[in-house]
């Protein structure tokens, strides 16, 4: 099925076949961290449709949204890492304040789980 949008999706079996256009975009979403609502009307999907990709860990969809989302974290705080080791006072703080943040998470995960 194509949509009325630049970009088309096939469904098969209710699921979101990709093109890599779409892979490209979608990984760039996910460095935006866009949510479902904005992703679904970006590319003319089906919201409940796209739903049920993310809900499953294994999904293509859900697998490149989650790698954007890291890629995206990975720039931010590399350059906040090298912008602080540089002597910038505000890159300091806010790379210990994403640091401090990180290591709570963590240890809140430890002690209560998932």
């Amino acid at each position: 099925m194509t949509n009325k949008s630049t970009t088309s999706i096939t469904r098969t079996s209710e699921l979101i076949i990709l093109d890599d256009q779409q892979r490209e975009e979608l990984l760039e979403l996910g460095k935006l961290r866009w949510g479902l609502d904005e992703i679904a009307t970006f590319f003319g999907w089906d919201r409940h449709v796209l739903k049920k990709e993310l809900e499953s860990p294994d999904s293509e969809v859900s697998r490149i949204l989650r790698r954007g989302e890291l890629q995206g974290q990975y720039e931010i705080e590399s350059r906040l890492f090298n912008d602080a080791k540089g002597g910038n006072l505000s890159a300091v703080k806010e790379f210990k304040d994403i640091m401090r943040d990180r290591s709570f998470k963590h240890t809140k995960l430890d002690l209560f789980g998932a």
